[in-house]
């Protein structure tokens, strides 16, 4: 009789154990899927900013060639001051999109952009609490 209430008591056991490893297995799979969307959503985002950017420096450079044509051309101006002109505007069109590069690029604001900021806290915050 002992011997049969072991069995029972193993075979109960067993069974938890499976039905519990199988729920643990799909919380990881619904997980899975979670951050593979989140991946997605991310990288189209990234595509999307990638196309407006190379809209608005096709754009950039259309407007910077009409600005100086139109400028040379209205302007009855010597050569040097054509020169000195362009020189200028040079050096703000190389000094602009420069820093606009070096903010957009920097780590900090990808965090931002990517809300990873708040992933790190996340895990952080319930770390301290275990």
């Amino acid at each position: 009789m002992a011997e049969f209430f072991r069995q029972l008591l193993r075979g109960f056991a067993a069974r938890l154990f499976a039905e519990s490893r199988a729920a643990s297995l799909d919380l990881m799979k619904i997980k899975a899927v979670a951050i593979y969307l989140k991946i997605v959503d991310s990288v189209r985002r990234s595509v999307l900013f990638g196309f407006m950017l190379v809209l608005a420096l096709l754009v950039l450079v259309v407007g910077f060639v009409a600005l100086h044509i139109g400028v040379f051309i209205i302007f009855d101006m010597s050569l040097r001051t054509i020169g000195i002109i362009t020189l200028c505007l040079g050096v703000v069109y190389f000094f602009v999109p420069l820093i606009v590069i070096l903010r957009l690029t920097s780590e900090r604001k990808w965090m931002e952009m990517s809300k990873s900021s708040g992933l790190v806290n996340d895990v952080l915050s319930t770390r301290h609490k275990d």
